[in-house]
């Protein structure tokens, strides 16, 4: 693996899978065997295959048997028997299946290329989905702050240390952080159902939890955050980028298919020779009924065709440097694409590394105030504030790490997935 590739992967990930617990692998492995679109454009290389085997069938014999009835004065039947093969034509069967093996070549392509795209759409999707998961703690850790303050607020208005308005303040941001449980279960059921829509299978059964956040049967949605991310220098990735990229290399392809093109052009003015053998037995002459043979070698040779093959080859080569164009504007659009993304990422990195101190210290006094809480040395507001504290540092480290391997993605999309 080349220096640039990440060091521990998404792919580096447990292996198994259990009816509740899906990995980056898997869901990838759904999205390609079910997408239809896929399976089409599998179709549709098979069938480009097919017509290059045509083309090269036409070095085989061609053989006709016929049965004629002629009206004469005296009425004649006879059957016969034709054969005709191609002993030397330039534009023929071999030219014709280079241009077709080019037409499946590109089909080969545009497959992997819908593949790649998949790719990325799934990656994006299942990254989200685990982000949306890892939101639970966080979520439950508001909840649960809230309603501990909201009580704390009751006992105090009830023994007459605060304003009954203190208490109302506490209970309305109970009831608002009741309303955002639902909100939240509303969007992790939405980021499961778009990764549904890619791996093309379901994944989860909607039945809320008994504490009504998340859902009782879900997929675990196993994805490590801290898989390092080693980023190389940017001329690496763009010299991947120029060798792998599928767009570019069909314009390659596209290019010759059209030489090849205006080459069998060229040679339709060349000569060309078959051979014609033909048997013909009479069956109801009454004076003869031996069976007539004949055989001979055919040359034809097209002068003049009106300039017809001359332009159509001119219009080949002008689609040729057409090609080479479009393929020159698209390795300036790869540049820059791989350039912007490569930058993001390195900042992105660089953010992700600096706010890790933060989550250390957040965890450490996350740690202190359990603690004091153990040992009855802080309230349970308190406790509970400081863990509502630790998760909102911890889901935003989370967000950013969510939001590097999905560059990350978008980085190899945009090298062509070497």
């Amino acid at each position: 693996m080349n220096k640039f590739f990440v060091l521990l992967t998404f792919l580096a990930l447990p292996s198994s899978t259990h009816a509740d617990h899906l990995i980056l692998r898997d869901a990838l492995t759904l999205a390609i065997h079910n997408d239809p679109g896929l399976r089409s454009a599998d179709l549709e290389t098979r069938a480009r295959g097919y017509t290059e085997k045509k083309d090269l069938a036409g070095y085989m014999p061609k053989l006709t048997l016929s049965l004629s009835h002629t009206l004469t004065p005296t009425f004649k039947t006879s059957t016969s028997a034709r054969i005709d093969q191609t002993i030397f034509r330039a534009d023929g069967p071999a030219a014709h299946a280079a241009i077709s093996r080019k037409y499946k070549e590109l089909s080969e392509l545009d497959k992997e290329l819908k593949e790649d795209q998949l790719r990325l759409k799934t990656e994006t999707a299942f990254i989200a989905a685990w982000l949306k998961q890892e939101e639970r703690n966080l979520v439950k850790a508001k909840l649960k702050s809230a309603r501990h303050v909201c009580e704390l607020a009751k006992g105090k208005f009830d023994l007459g240390m605060s304003h009954k308005s203190d208490w109302l303040t506490s209970k309305s941001a109970h009831q608002k952080t009741i309303a955002e449980v639902n909100e939240y279960n509303n969007a992790l059921a939405t980021k499961i159902a778009n990764l549904e829509a890619y791996t093309g299978s379901l994944l989860i059964e909607r039945k809320k939890c008994e504490n009504g956040i998340g859902f009782e049967r879900y997929p675990l949605i196993d994805f490590d955050p801290k898989a390092n991310i080693e980023l190389a220098d940017l001329n690496s990735y763009l010299e991947v980028s120029l060798k792998n990229r599928k767009d570019i290399i069909a314009k390659s392809i596209e290019a010759k298919r059209q030489q090849l093109t205006e080459n069998l052009y060229h040679k339709g003015n060349l000569p060309r020779a078959s051979f014609t053998g033909t048997a013909e037995k009479p069956l109801n002459v009454s004076h003869s009924t031996d069976t007539i043979y004949s055989a001979g070698i055919a040359v034809t040779w097209n002068v003049f065709d009106q300039l017809s093959n001359h332009f159509d080859a001119s219009a080949a080569k002008a689609r040729t440097t057409k090609a080479i164009l479009e393929k020159e504007k698209i390795i300036r659009t790869a540049k820059s694409e791989v350039t912007a993304v490569h930058r993001t990422l390195g900042a992105t990195l660089r953010t992700l590394h600096e706010k890790k101190h933060e989550v250390t210290a957040a965890q450490s006094a996350f740690e202190l105030a359990q603690s004091k809480f153990e040992l009855g040395m802080l309230s349970a507001a308190d406790f509970t504030t400081a863990e509502k504290t630790w998760q909102t540092t911890n889901f935003a480290w989370l967000t950013l790490a969510a939001e590097a391997h999905t560059e990350y993605s978008e980085l190899m999309s945009v090298c062509g997935y070497p």
